[in-house]
């Protein structure tokens, strides 16, 4: 007697093709699962013949006709699971679980992963060391934190990829921001130290894999139009120190079986602190270099962990250190991404988005770059210096922006001084 497939909704930005095995079948085995995928309309065509039991091309930010097909499907097939792993999808989905009765984590459980405020109340009530903050509504609510510490950070509370974020020194930088929409910001300290991310797989309450990287540059990097950069760190005592405030991130937020992309402050005195937390593979070329250091790929990860399931840690593991670099856009029309005098052996992957006569826009957030590079080396300096040599090696070509002192398009670089948090 054959085995009931179980009925599986995937709510989709990112592509099918990114939750494949390495003989590139998907991680949701067909013969185990009736598939049906709201993805993107460009991205629709991933799911090859015989993967899916529908596809559904949509734009997903429309939320009426977006809810309206989950609850259809589900009232034809009756779903199982309905996954959703990219931020801005979570708690759309969480509340279509409770409104369709499909089991998985509700939106009381996924609120302290997407509004920064109640994050920080999580953090804090689990004994984390955090920032001073206040919720505002407008510039003036910010004041009083502003004259506390000199320096604050707005940010949405509610937003992702470092977009939308002010960094406001000055009652007159204050005061100018009177008339951007504010409502639903978070005001924070600015924290005065380097910034760690780490990347983790919980599988069961405990730590299956974790990765800790430094950001050698902002990550507000795309604002200027200037790469942004992050290494794997090699110090071991700092590797033990992060881990162990991860865990304890893992017992404050109560994660059993999940993905975690960590944020922490690391001051001059050595201390952690804690920034953000998403609950969610990292961007950028981060999953591509925690596979290559730990065997796990944290997109079929994501899936297995959200279907009660173990993630592999079979992938082959080719690196001891690496990093990432990620060029990001300003608006034109690009002409060539130069980046013949990278040594190919030293790339995991390389991802472009664009190609050359396409026309671009700015890069909205830190995940999202032009040509992510992901690159890998026997020990953190030396992937330091490969990742300096593609920030002055290589650059962006854009048609429509002439050289200065020469007829031909000009090659848009960032200078090799630049660093900050």
């Amino acid at each position: 007697m054959t085995a009931r497939r179980e009925n599986v909704l995937l709510l989709d930005r990112v592509g099918y093709d990114r939750y494949r095995l390495p003989d590139g079948s998907p991680v949701l085995d067909p013969d185990r699962y009736r598939v049906t995928l709201l993805t993107r309309t460009p991205l629709a065509g991933q799911a090859r013949p015989g993967e899916c039991a529908e596809v559904l091309g949509v734009r997903l930010s429309d939320a009426a006709l977006r809810d309206a097909l989950v609850r259809a499907v589900h009232q034809e097939v009756g779903l199982d699971h309905l996954l959703a792993f990219s931020e801005n999808l979570l708690l759309p989905g969480a509340r279509l679980r409770e409104q369709t009765g499909v089991r998985g984590p509700s939106t009381a459980r996924l609120l302290p992963f997407r509004d920064k405020s109640a994050m920080k109340r999580t953090a804090a009530g689990g004994g984390l060391p955090v920032c001073d903050w206040r919720p505002v509504e407008r510039a003036a609510d910010a004041a009083g934190l502003l004259d506390r510490h000199g320096r604050i950070v707005l940010k949405p509370r509610f937003g992702s990829g470092s977009a939308g974020i002010h960094v406001v020194d000055s009652r007159a930088a204050l005061a100018a921001l009177d008339g951007h929409a504010l409502a639903g910001h978070q005001a924070e300290e600015f924290v005065d130290g380097g910034m760690l991310h780490v990347d983790v797989a919980v599988h069961r309450g405990e730590l299956l894999t974790c990765v800790v990287f430094r950001y050698l540059t902002s990550t507000l990097s795309h604002v200027d139009n200037r790469p942004m950069l992050s290494v794997t760190v090699d110090d071991p005592q700092l590797v033990e120190r992060a881990t162990e405030f991860t865990r304890r991130v893992v017992k404050a937020f109560d994660v059993t079986d999940a993905v975690l992309h960590l944020e922490l402050f690391e001051l001059a005195d050595g201390a952690l602190v804690f920034n953000e937390v998403a609950v969610r593979n990292g961007g950028g070329g981060i999953v591509p270099v925690v596979q290559a250091l730990t065997g796990v790929n944290l997109y079929e990860a994501m899936v297995r962990l959200a279907l009660g399931e173990r993630p592999s840690t079979g992938y082959p593991r080719t690196h001891r250190a690496a990093g990432e670099f990620i060029w990001y856009s300003r608006p034109g029309r690009l002409a060539a991404i130069d980046d013949e005098a990278i040594p190919r052996d030293w790339l995991i992957s390389r991802r472009a988005t664009a190609a050359p006569g396409d026309l671009l826009r700015a890069s909205g957030f830190s995940g999202a770059g032009l040509v992510t590079y992901a690159v890998g080396g026997r020990d953190e300096a030396e992937v330091r210096a490969r990742l300096e040599f593609i920030r002055t090696h290589t650059g962006i070509t854009y048609a429509d922006e002439p050289a200065r002192h020469s007829s031909n398009p000009a090659t848009v670089r960032t200078p090799s001084s630049s660093t900050d948090r």
